[in-house]
């Protein structure tokens, strides 16, 4: 999906457990801040979210991301995010 500036890929396992999005900055915008809210994920799980490009990594339960979202900035255009979530 594009808007905003953005599009956003995500691909997921069929059971929950684990998944990865992919946020990216279109030519055309400059600074991306935005939430977002992972499909794949079951609510039931907790899940280590990690953010590829800054490797740093959170615990977050699937209620809390289907609710309320990732945080996610890309600095300029042409940019990217790449975050991964698993299941513990």
């Amino acid at each position: 999906a594009a808007a905003e500036g953005k599009m956003v890929l995500e691909i997921a396992s069929p059971d929950g457990t684990r998944g990865a999005l992919g946020i990216f900055s279109l030519s055309d915008s400059g600074e991306v801040r935005c939430n977002v809210a992972p499909r794949g994920v079951r609510a039931d799980l907790t899940y280590t979210v990690t953010f590829d490009n800054a490797g740093a990594s959170a615990v977050c339960t699937g209620l809390e991301l289907l609710r309320d979202g990732i945080p996610v900035r890309i600095a300029g255009a042409l940019q990217s995010e790449l975050i991964l979530y698993q299941a513990q």
